[in-house]
């Protein structure tokens, strides 16, 4: 154990983002976006064997992780948790390591544009955010949570795979559900949701097509939904939302997500002049001339719109990063 405890605090120290422990490869650090060694030794397989068997929290878990199944789980090390992922390579054990921050980071440290600000305030509609993998979108989410609970008194459910922030006991009440854990699903746990009264739904991911359903009828039945969805651009994700139902529901999601949708955020990081990184957001608000065009399922021209509409939040990709090169932040 003592061994890969070391490399965790190590890359703690160097600010990295991700671990990786592969059986038979030197254990690398992604620090500021780039990998870098944290040991010239190679991982030995049957350390990372027992390593892996001593972190999992029950002998179900284990006996899964033996047969070849994936695994996520929350490793805690002196007050620092990390986010693992188990699975196997070539037959060995491989593990991906999210180092998570001991506090929930600040809109200012996260850069957040003013209209994310907003987003607090709301009482009904859905709010995705999207990104490539370690762009921060849980970040995001857990930032706008923190707010709601800084700033008014509501009953917020998380469903998560798994848990990652740990909210303070602020103004609200916060119940944080984990998959394998507090429920089968992410479906199942949103299903359920509704019979527990909540104001606020964060849900980790939208994987399939029933969570998708039930978060957009969370949304239009007066719940102010938040959630991750995996696609390259703001526009891309209701496409990918879209096409996920058969073509005879197609102008039923359409009409949904036209009436119900508030804004789609795309983040990504960048590497800063100096060192670190920086973020560079996509902002697409849903505007009256937005949710036309989802309407008549006219995506490609949200763009357009997109790039005209700054008095309404909205910013491209393209525009933020020539704000940040605008002010010299990065290259």
């Amino acid at each position: 154990m003592e061994i890969f405890n070391n490399y965790l605090e190590q890359a703690k120290n160097k600010e990295a983002s991700d671990i990786y422990l592969v059986a038979g490869q030197r254990p690398m650090a992604k620090i500021h976006g780039t990998l870098e060694p944290l040991d010239n030794k190679e991982v030995d397989q049957d350390l990372l064997a027992e390593f892996v068997f001593n972190i999992l929290p029950t002998d179900e878990a284990r006996e899964k992780v033996a047969q070849g199944y994936e695994f996520d789980v929350i490793y805690t090390l002196k007050d620092t948790r990390y986010r693992t992922n188990i699975h196997l390579q070539q037959g060995m054990f491989a593990l991906s390591i999210r180092i998570i921050a001991t506090e929930i980071p600040t809109p200012e440290f996260l850069g957040f544009p003013p209209v994310i600000h907003k987003f607090a305030q709301l009482k009904k509609g859905l709010i995705l955010l999207t990104g490539s993998t370690a762009s921060g979108k849980s970040s995001v989410i857990a930032a706008i949570i923190n707010m709601i609970n800084s700033e008014k008194r509501a009953h917020i459910i998380t469903i998560e795979d798994p848990i990652e922030f740990i909210y303070p006991k602020k103004q609200s009440i916060i119940e944080q559900r984990q998959i394998g854990l507090d429920s089968h699903s992410f479906y199942d746990a949103l299903r359920a949701s509704f019979r527990q009264d909540p104001d606020v739904i964060m849900i980790g991911e939208l994987r399939d097509l029933e969570t998708i359903e039930t978060a957009l009828m969370a949304a239009e039945t007066g719940h102010l939904v938040l959630a991750t969805i995996h696609s390259s651009s703001t526009v891309e994700a209701i496409g990918r939302i879209v096409n996920m139902f058969p073509a005879v529901q197609a102008n039923q999601i359409l009409n949904q997500l036209a009436s119900n949708l508030i804004a789609v955020v795309s983040r990504e990081l960048l590497k800063k002049k100096g060192g670190g990184r920086i973020a560079a957001y996509e902002i697409m608000i849903n505007t009256p001339a937005v949710s036309s065009l989802i309407r008549e399922h006219r995506l490609a021209n949200i763009f357009s719109v997109m790039q005209m509409g700054a008095k309404d939040g909205m910013i491209t990709m393209a525009q933020s990063k020539a704000e940040l090169r605008s002010k010299n932040l990065i290259e």
